[in-house]
């Protein structure tokens, strides 16, 4: 399926596509100060390719967006992985889902969402531009569409899709800044007022029932520091050392009153059995003190790290879910650049390429803010 929309995107970048799309749905074009002095009733944002990491990090633009428009229908389309990190999100009217590996199957979407007669379109692609973000955001069939101007080198300015589909193409900003500035940029025509660009998950009273049934089976009557692990994530070049992680949760175990919950997703066991291996090495009959995370939904998760007295993990998914639940969080970057990736929650201690050491002593001072504050 991913070759398959390659070579749609292929088409429609280069190919007698693009004049065929130009051609059967024409855009109205329109300057800059039009779309400033546009008083949208229904907006809908398009972004469904992005893992769940990256569209947490969209998440800072729905306040705003819902600011500076109170009283407008705001609604989502979201990718069937990805939908779980905007679902209930409370500054957003509606969610819909287009499955990418059964297209076909989302043509009822695309005709509700045609239906909804849109006055605004915002394709939400930030630093990786989208084709079929565009393309979707067109066949919803919006009166205005705005985005990113697409960034292809070395293809003229009329043969780039946004110009075919965008209604105005915003100027892409400065590569440098941070992901979630990028996000925010896409927003910037519209004079939204902008506080925080915090990542934020807002959870229903059933996921938070999840979390606090499962803690009180767990915790001791006495205190202790539950402290999550994430030693997993889809690249290997961005996974601590698999040793690091277990001298690290060794260490930890030494601390009077730690409890070890190792979280991991699909695919991940192998490394926490790894990691988990080496650990009993160390210290025997201490890993009594280390439970395994149950199986759950991302959101489910996300809810039991906002329990969590620490989380440290690599630069993944759940590390934005711990940050967007409000938890005290230790990201561990390892190629990538915490400063381009990372998320800004004021909760979130980052650490580029970080000895053991580092990241114990990072560990040790937070635990003991945890404990003063309490």
């Amino acid at each position: 399926m991913r070759q398959f929309y390659t070579k749609i995107e292929r088409k429609f970048k280069y190919g007698p596509a693009f004049f065929l799309l130009n051609f059967l749905l024409p855009t109205r074009k329109i300057p800059l100060k039009e779309l400033k002095a546009i008083k949208p009733k229904k907006i809908l944002l398009v972004k469904i390719h992005h893992k769940l990491g990256d569209m947490l990090l969209a998440t800072p633009v729905f306040a705003p967006l819902r600011r500076r428009f109170p009283d407008t229908q705001i609604d989502f389309l979201a990718g069937t992985y990805n939908a779980q990190a905007v679902t209930h999100n409370r500054s957003l009217s509606s969610v819909f889902v287009f499955d990418r590996k059964k297209p076909f199957s989302s043509i009822g979407t695309l005709l509700r969402l045609r239906r909804e007669r849109y006055d605004l379109c915002i394709v939400a692609s930030a630093s990786s531009f989208s084709t079929t973000n565009s393309i979707l955001a067109r066949l919803t069939g919006p009166k205005v569409i705005t985005g990113y101007r697409a960034p292809y080198k070395g293809v003229p300015e009329n043969r780039r899709i946004t110009s075919a589909i965008y209604s105005y193409a915003i100027e892409l900003p400065d590569p440098s800044v941070s992901e979630s500035m990028y996000n925010i940029g896409y927003i910037a025509p519209f004079d939204c007022p902008v506080d925080t660009v915090d990542e934020v998950l807002h959870f229903t009273d059933s996921e938070l029932a999840f979390a606090r049934d499962w803690y009180a089976s767990i915790r001791p009557a006495t205190k202790h520091h539950c402290i999550g692990i994430h030693a997993g994530g889809t690249y290997a070049s961005r996974q601590w050392p698999q040793e690091y992680f277990a001298d690290l949760i060794s260490r930890l175990l030494v601390r009077k009153g730690v409890i070890i919950i190792m979280f991991y997703g699909k695919g991940e066991r192998t490394i926490v059995d790894s990691v988990l291996q080496a650990v009993n090495m160390n210290c025997g009959s201490g890993t009594s003190a280390i439970i395994h995370a149950p199986q759950g939904t991302f959101r489910q998760l996300a809810a039991l790290q906002s329990h969590l007295d620490l989380f440290i993990g690599n630069d993944t998914g759940p590390l934005h879910a711990a940050a967007s639940s409000g938890c005290t969080a230790i990201g561990i970057y390892t190629v990538t650049k915490p400063a381009r990736w990372a998320p800004h929650n004021r909760t979130v201690t980052t650490l580029e390429q970080p000895t053991v050491d580092q990241v114990m002593a990072t560990a040790e001072r937070l635990l003991n803010q945890t404990a003063g504050a309490s």
